[in-house]
């Protein structure tokens, strides 16, 4: 349960912010500056205005029309497009996981963790991979929208370098994929129908209609029993905003001033002439000077707001709560014993159960629910954007990669072929080499140039070094082959092996290959969280988006 510390602490966080309801705030504040009547005096014309006016507030807002924020709509249209476009470059091993005969999709089951060995988190993904392997196979809207993005016409090395690439943007959207698996669970439980369901509870004690208020007659303790109102307002158990007003506000035959609640306005409800009625022609009455509105807009700010002022109005005696005025410590609607509602045992220690009064409970679990759902739907909003950067980022993958490769060709026209670099260089060094005629400054030129006299005499005998021009070649070809070399992780489908693939390990890498998201594959690859983190942040943080390509029947 919230505390009543915990219930202030969010009541502040959450002020009204519409004018409309800062208004109401306003004037119900107002009222309270003024003092109340002695706590030993009769029931008096008014005595339970202040009362009247913040609980009928709280009966608009629990019959009003809840405010509940738009949502966009799901991210499945990303999600597949992304897997689409990466099962496109992938190997067809892969693919044949997930498609059967006749390019059926395969469905998962346990037998294929048992006997394939899939790790069973693939069970997660499996729709949209298998939805994605069979449209990249079959479906001719797909094909078309992939040629036109140029994945079809990417060369081996060109798919090799899309892999890369798509992996690091998969990566790094995971966990915003992830993240909206509980923001959906929040998005649906703030849904107009159920916050609403929680209002109706708080205000006549059932999901849906008026409940117990909806009929004459009484059930136990019910509606026209005024005993309820010395028992926290209890209806069958439930305690109602109708029952609070028609404690606060109804008269006992002992000649209670019938104009209590407002006392420029005189309520017809008694206690003994609507003894029978008081559900439906008490409560109407009373109900008749609210101006309940279905169209008000209820927001959460203005649930909070109100119920913060119901809490300061509830004066304490012996540990007793009271809401309204008593002169005697009971609730009984009589003039000189009060009109009121009583929480017995209210304060508990030092705490006081005001969030544990059913109608507060279902008020601020409609109030959060609004508020949790407004939230959610900000953060699923720039998740559904930051997915769209990252599918347009990689519709044009294969055109960046194209571009890249005619970029680096103009420039390496302009460049000398290393054969070409290193002819000049040895004709270079043989020059310097020659015009050195001392043999002590010769040898500090070692290894690239070498003395070549009978003795130190000076003299033209400073030669360039052939054998060390010849160990430079040799070894600039080997660091060539090495740094070039494909490691064809792929090849191997066991994880063991998969780590013990031989060659040497590219650097700030623990082996050639590892094994990645059920699979084997270039250990460099493996982008890890801060990586992974500074891209989805970056991905966030865009302000403009790009303008997404139609992927056809993706969409």
């Amino acid at each position: 349960m919230r505390s009543s510390s915990s219930f202030n602490r969010l009541i502040h966080k959450n002020k009204p912010r519409s004018v409309t309801d800062m208004l109401v705030a306003l004037l119900i504040l107002v009222k309270l500056i003024h003092p109340a009547s002695a706590a030993a005096s009769d029931v008096a014309a008014g005595s339970n205005k202040r009362e009247h006016a913040v609980v009928c507030n709280l009966m608009q807002l629990a019959t009003g029309d809840p405010f509940v924020s738009g949502c966009p709509d799901d991210i499945s249209d990303e999600v597949l497009a992304l897997n689409v476009m990466n099962m496109s470059v992938a190997e067809e091993s892969w693919k044949s996981k997930f498609i059967g005969e006749s390019d059926a999709a395969l469905q998962w089951s346990q037998e294929l963790v048992t006997a394939k060995g899939y790790p069973e988190t693939w069970a997660n993904h499996w729709p949209v991979w298998t939805e994605a392997a069979k449209r990249v196979r079959s479906d001719e809207q797909t094909r078309h929208d992939l040629k036109e993005a140029q994945y079809s016409m990417l060369s081996p090395g060109e798919r090799k370098a899309a892999q890369q690439e798509l992996r690091a943007i998969l990566n790094a959207t995971a966990s915003l994929i992830q993240a909206t698996n509980s923001l959906k669970a929040e998005i649906s439980n703030g849904d107009k129908a159920k916050v609403k369901e929680f209002l109706n509870e708080a205000a006549y004690g059932a999901k849906t209609g008026k409940g117990d208020y909806a009929q004459a007659g009484t059930r136990g303790a019910g509606v026209n029993d005024k005993t309820t109102c010395d028992d926290g307002g209890k209806v069958a158990d439930q305690q109602t905003l109708a029952q609070v007003l028609i404690c606060l506000c109804a008269t006992d035959s002992g000649g209670a001033a019938s104009n209590v609640c407002t006392a420029v306005q005189e309520l017809t409800a008694d206690w003994t002439t609507n003894a029978v009625d008081m559900a439906t022609n008490g409560l109407k009455n009373i109900l008749a000077s609210c101006r309940l509105s279905e169209t008000k807009q209820t927001r959460p700010e203005a649930i909070y707001a109100a119920l913060s002022i119901v809490e300061a109005l509830i004066q304490v005696k012996a540990g007793d709560g009271y809401l309204g005025h008593t002169k005697t410590g009971q609730c009984t609607g009589s003039q000189s014993q009060g009109m009121c509602v009583k929480y017995a045992s209210y304060v508990t220690g030092d705490k006081a159960t005001f969030s544990q009064i059913e109608w507060v409970a279902k008020l601020l679990a409609a109030a959060d629910a609004m508020h949790r759902r407004h939230a959610a739907c900000i953060e699923y909003r720039n998740i559904k954007h930051s997915l769209t950067v990252a599918t347009a980022q990689v519709w044009h993958i294969p055109a960046s990669i194209k571009l890249r490769q005619v970029s680096g060709k103009k420039a390496a026209a302009y460049e000398p072929t290393d054969s070409k670099k290193s002819e000049a260089n040895k004709q270079q060094e043989n020059v310097e080499c020659k015009a050195i005629k001392q043999a002590a400054k010769c040898r500090e030129k070692q290894p690239t140039c070498e003395w070549k006299g009978k003795n130190d005499n000076d003299g033209e005998h400073c030669k360039l070094n052939e054998t060390n021009v010849s160990k430079q070649e040799s070894q600039a070809a080997t660091d060539g082959e090495t740094s070039g070399a494909d490691p064809n992780c792929g090849q191997y489908t066991d994880p063991d092996k998969c780590s013990k693939a031989p060659g040497k390990p590219k650097e700030g890498k623990k082996s050639v290959c590892g094994w990645i998201e059920g699979k084997c594959q270039d250990s460099s690859f493996l982008v890890n969280k801060q990586f992974a983190l500074s891209v989805a942040t970056a991905i966030v943080g865009f302000v403009e988006f790009y303008k997404i390509k139609n992927f056809g029947q993706f969409y």
